[in-house]
């Protein structure tokens, strides 16, 4: 299945001409990526921005044996800069999704 019969871009007389930029090593940007590792104790609080990608561990101690998170989502402004970039990987995963 090809994005061409789900995508097309029309003609148009306004071209910018945009320079061919494959990577040859699509991993030279990692070491600009590192994690950046945080330990939120009993009683904080850590904020993540809307969209930011983040993996969670939790661990408990051997004399309380309870752990708990609270997770709480709150409405993000879809009338700002990122609504179009969260629609357009939204759409792209239905798509791959459904090939």
């Amino acid at each position: 299945m090809s994005l061409d019969e789900y995508f097309s871009l029309p003609e148009s007389e306004r071209l910018t001409p945009v320079e061919d930029v494959s990577d040859t090593d699509p991993w030279k940007w990692t070491k600009l990526s590192a994690p950046i590792r945080v330990e939120v104790k009993a009683g904080e609080m850590l904020y993540l921005p809307a969209l930011w990608y983040h993996q969670v561990a939790q661990t408990v101690d051997e004399d309380e044996g309870v752990c708990v998170a609270v997770n709480y989502w709150y409405d993000m402004d879809f009338s700002g800069p990122f609504v179009s970039m969260v629609n357009y990987v939204r759409d792209m995963t239905e798509v791959v999704m459904n090939s």
